[in-house]
C-alpha cells in the first residue's frame, strides 16, 4: 500500500521589517504546498509542507530553495530526499 509522506518546513521573521521572498517548487515525486512568493510581518511564521508520492521508485534527493529579503540569509536551501521501500 502506498502512503504519501509529509514533512513540514517552518519559516519565521525574527526581524523588525516585513520579510518577503519565494519558496521554489520541487519536481516529482515531491510536491510543495506553500511554494511561491511569501510575505511575513515581523514575528510572523509560515509553514511549507513537502509531500513525497511513494508511487515513484528510487532515491529522489532534491533541494528546496528559498530566496528572501533577509540581508544575513538571502538564500536558504533544505535537502529533501525520499526512497520508496
Amino acid at each position: 500500500m502506498n502512503h504519501r509522506k509529509h514533512c513540514s518546513v517552518k519559516f519565521s521573521d525574527q526581524g523588525k521589517g516585513t520579510l518577503t521572498g519565494t519558496v521554489e517548487p520541487l519536481a516529482a515525486p515531491f510536491s510543495v504546498n506553500g511554494s511561491g512568493p511569501f510575505s511575513l510581518p515581523p514575528k510572523g511564521k509560515s509553514t511549507v509542507t513537502v509531500t513525497l508520492d511513494p508511487a515513484l521508485t528510487g532515491p529522489n534527493p532534491q533541494t528546496l530553495l528559498t530566496d528572501s529579503s533577509d540581508p544575513k540569509n538571502p538564500s536558504v536551501s533544505v535537502l529533501v530526499t525520499g526512497v520508496k521501500q
